[in-house]
């Protein structure tokens, strides 16, 4: 899909959705990082988040058909628990498709309604169709960059960059991101991490996420500062499966996938007997949009040009401050600078 078919379909869903106002999420990340695992997780998590609120979030009906079947698969993982030598998935299986989750934030019992949009690239995406990718960049209010942990952290990082795109995803935001970008929330979302925090390790994970990226962070840094905030926000994808090792030859050494130079299996155990589908953080993503949001209102910078992705949501908490109110709370969950949660740009921003 071309830039101008890709902005000229915004459009049109967004005159569909009956003009409502339009939050938009950009998910990238390489295939099988763990992206639908923690997408499904958001969702289900996010809904539970919302019932001692005075909101309400629902899917649309293609959007809930995938990510039923998606929690289904997930909660499968449990069931051959008491097999012996039964190993469970990481989660869901990947593929190289553009996925596009649609859901509905409002206040109950009112009209007042936002949509909520989340496109999944895979990282391969940045090479294949850099300019589609950049076209739903300019039109999101949030960058959540997917990591899968277990490759960030094991074998002194060696694999790094074949499954997670670090240098690739650096170099695409230097060459496409523009200063009209620059308004936005950009996430670190470092995923599989249930080794490393039942381990008492997550601080060990944001290190190395700020290590790892931080040509990417200084790049957002120097030019974006004023404009930008940034953080890492940890997910636990499933909760009760952890990493293990990959898979190995007779010789001890990690078996690879030649073409991609990775390893062929990351190989994952359930902590215990009594383990089940039990994520955590998954919510957290959102909550920090939430704020976002709502302390860019906060701030009255109602330039028209700087602000344009954000004006139709300022002015409809102008007209209903209920829904303000209500996100506001729902925000103040969110977890800064504790359990793994490091602000790196803009701290004041969310």
């Amino acid at each position: 899909m071309t830039p101008f078919i890709e902005t000229l379909k915004n459009k049109i869903d967004k005159f569909v959705s009956g003009g409502k106002p339009v939050m938009r999420i950009c998910m990238l990340g390489g295939r099988g990082v763990g992206k639908s695992s923690i997408l499904t997780a958001i969702y289900k998590s996010m809904k539970k988040a919302v019932l001692d609120s005075g909101l309400m979030l629902v899917a649309e009906n293609s959007t809930e058909n995938q990510l039923d079947a998606k929690y289904s698969e997930l909660e499968s993982m449990f069931y051959d628990i008491n097999t012996p030598g039964a190993r469970p998935k990481a989660g869901i299986s990947g593929d190289f498709n553009v996925n596009t989750y649609s859901f509905i934030l409002g206040v109950k019992n009112s009209n007042t309604k936002i949509d909520l949009q989340i496109k999944d690239y895979p990282g391969e995406f940045i090479e294949k169709e850099p300019d589609t990718v950049k076209s739903f960049i300019q039109e999101s209010n949030c960058i959540i960059i997917a990591i899968d942990t277990p490759h960030l952290m094991e074998e002194d990082g060696q694999y790094n960059e074949g499954i997670n795109f670090t240098n690739k995803i650096t170099s695409f935001f230097e060459d496409t991101y523009k200063k009209d970008d620059g308004n936005k929330l950009v996430l670190f979302v470092p995923l599989k991490c249930e080794k490393y925090y039942h381990e008492g390790r997550i601080s060990d994970v944001s290190a190395k996420v700020k290590e790892v990226y931080s040509p990417l962070i200084s790049f957002f840094e120097e030019n974006y500062k004023h404009e930008m905030g940034c953080a890492i926000t940890p997910i636990l994808t499933v909760g009760e499966v952890v990493f293990d090792d990959f898979l190995r030859d007779e010789n001890g050494a990690v078996k690879l996938l030649q073409q991609r130079g990775i390893p062929a299996q990351a190989l994952y155990k359930f902590r215990s007997m009594s383990s089940s589908y039990s994520p955590k953080y998954c919510e957290q993503p959102l909550f920090y949009l939430l704020s976002f949001v709502i302390k860019q209102h906060a701030s009255q910078k109602r330039n028209a040009t700087f602000w344009q992705r954000f004006s139709s949501l300022f002015d409809l908490f102008s007209k209903d401050s209920a829904f303000l109110l209500e996100m506001s709370k729902l925000s103040k969950n969110k977890i800064c600078d504790k359990e793994g949660f490091v602000s790196i740009i803009g701290k004041n921003k969310f």
